[in-house]
């Protein structure tokens, strides 16, 4: 793998078939083409990271972690109790379908609660 890598020498390479090398015009153009083609690029990939950030900061959520003098029943009934946002955001359930999911579980599945 050569160190010095030399666009000009790629170009000519490229558009080689047998016939006259390119004028230094068009070689400046297509230099000049690909300038402008990297800078478009760099330029979606900075505005791709930007709304990448913004999407992850946004959706971010904090994670409540329950005092270690309580424990996780508490945390559990305390968290039914407040707020259905933050239920669904610990549990990824409101709290009426928690609630039927755990009757499920208890009566078909034969779980006891605990």
């Amino acid at each position: 793998m050569d160190e010095d890598f030399d666009i000009n020498s790629q170009l000519n390479s490229d558009s080689d078939d047998g016939s006259e090398s390119t004028s230094d015009s068009s070689e400046e153009e297509s230099i000049a083409k690909l300038e402008r083609d990297t800078i478009t690029w760099l330029m979606y990939c900075r505005a791709t990271g930007s709304l990448v950030r913004q999407y992850i900061e946004s959706s971010r959520r904090r994670i409540r972690r329950f005092p270690n003098y309580r424990n996780g029943r508490v945390f559990m009934i305390t968290t039914l109790e407040e707020d259905p946002n933050i239920a669904f955001c610990e549990f990824r359930m409101y709290p009426p379908m928690f609630v039927h999911f755990t009757h499920v579980l208890r009566d078909e599945y034969e779980l006891q609660s605990g």
